[in-house]
């Protein structure tokens, strides 16, 4: 894990990739990682995948709430969790 984690950062450090860290805010634990890559910016084509999720989330939404985030800055499901309600006015609901 450790040399994805430095090639990955490699990367970012060259400019062709964004990885972040998912983790789950209720513990802090960390679930995995994903990122955009194959940034060109010239094009401008970013892809967004290269999620690894520990065993234990598999099956339960990360990657997609992964996807969600790279792709709106937002995700649902996150949302309902935040406020409870996906309506209410947390920080998260604010932001529209």
């Amino acid at each position: 894990m450790g040399a994805e984690i430095d090639r990955r950062l490699g990367l970012q450090a060259s400019g062709s990739m964004l990885p972040f860290v998912t983790r789950r805010t209720a513990d802090s634990v960390v679930l995995g990682m994903t990122t955009y890559m194959d940034i060109d910016a010239e094009l401008p084509r970013v892809e967004i995948g290269s999620t690894w999720n520990r065993a234990s989330v598999r099956g339960t939404g990360t990657n997609v709430d992964a996807k969600l985030l790279l792709l709106t800055g937002r995700s649902p499901r996150a949302r309902k969790r935040a406020c409870g309600t996906a309506t209410g006015g947390c920080w998260w609901c604010a932001r529209g």
